[in-house]
């Protein structure tokens, strides 16, 4: 009996040894499975953030090929960066490749503007002890050229609130609207004009004056212009600001802007001085760098590409 029992003992200790063994292998491929899942998790994740990286890579570096080559450099494959501009749609498609992983990013590009910057110059610009604060991406800009002035000047004519049909002079309270006058304008102390201010010659602002330039309408997301000086002669100084003085708008002239007074921007002209101590400050307004009523019927536009502000997007990973 007593070698039976033994016998029974030892299959028994075999059995629980077996049993042991199987659930420890069960743990142990697991665990490892779990290890090689977190190694590919972690392996993907890694892909997706580089490939991300590499698509914007690439749409960087197709604008700038773009801005600085033309639009026929904007479409190129290199390496890991892939790009194709379309110049029919301006819609910039951009892929960064990562390992087994692609990121596809879009965007829509548009013709840079005058209005675009806070301060845009063709010829001369001078801002000796100014403070120019403005949003990023409106930094100040040398054109080649200026807007036309003909169709902007008949435009404002056809709308404006009140004509004047020679050289006029405003002083205290102004009526709210458009005021065009075919000649100068001048502007006395303690004159307020909520409005725009339209002249076929110069612009002279003298005193403590204010301009705020109005909205179209007022839900819009843009602004009517403060000042236009369409001085054709284009000799002097067409728009004059002193000290005292507050613009909000855009003013634009087709001669020179001296300014001496507290402006929001943006500023217009071929050629722009600004005497300090003072300050241009755009109140991180964006609707001051749309283009305007009237300017929108010439061409304001250079070769250079911008970003249209909410076009970007992520089409997604393959």
């Amino acid at each position: 009996m007593k070698p039976q029992i033994q016998s029974d003992q030892s299959g028994g200790a075999l059995v629980m040894v077996m049993i042991f063994f199987l659930i420890f292998t069960i743990i142990g491929t697991a665990y490892l499975s779990l290890s090689a899942l977190e190694v590919s998790s972690s392996v993907t994740h890694v892909q997706r953030a580089r490939a991300f990286i590499l698509a914007e890579s690439a749409l960087n570096k197709s604008l700038w090929r773009i801005n600085h080559g033309g639009v026929l450099f904007g479409t190129f494959d290199q390496d890991s960066l892939v790009a194709i501009y379309d110049s029919t749609s301006n819609l910039l498609t951009a892929e960064g490749n990562a390992g087994k992983t692609t990121c596809q990013l879009e965007i829509l590009l548009q013709n840079d503007h005058q209005f675009n910057h806070v301060i845009s110059y063709t010829d001369e610009l001078d801002t000796n002890k100014y403070k120019i604060n403005h949003l990023p991406g409106h930094d100040i800009e040398q054109f080649s050229s200026m807007p036309d002035i003909g169709p902007v000047l008949n435009y404002y004519y056809s709308i404006a609130n009140y004509r004047y049909t020679e050289n006029h002079t405003f002083q205290d309270s102004v009526p709210t609207g458009i005021h065009y006058v075919e000649g100068a304008a001048t502007f006395k102390n303690n004159t307020v004009l909520y409005g725009t201010i339209i002249a076929t010659e110069k612009v002279k602002l003298l005193g403590t004056v204010t301009i705020i330039a109005q909205k179209v309408p007022p839900d819009s997301t843009s602004y009517y212009p403060a000042i236009i000086a369409g001085d054709t002669a284009m000799t002097d100084v067409d728009i004059h600001i002193n000290p005292q003085v507050t613009i909000f708008g855009a003013v634009y002239a087709t001669g020179e802007i001296f300014i001496m007074g507290v402006v929001s921007g943006p500023l217009i002209a071929p050629r722009i001085k600004l005497r300090g101590p003072n300050e241009m400050d755009d109140q991180n307004d964006p609707c001051l760098y749309s283009i305007p009523p009237g300017f929108d019927l010439v061409e304001t536009a250079s070769s250079r590409k911008i970003i249209v502000k909410g076009s970007w997007q992520k089409v997604g990973y393959m």
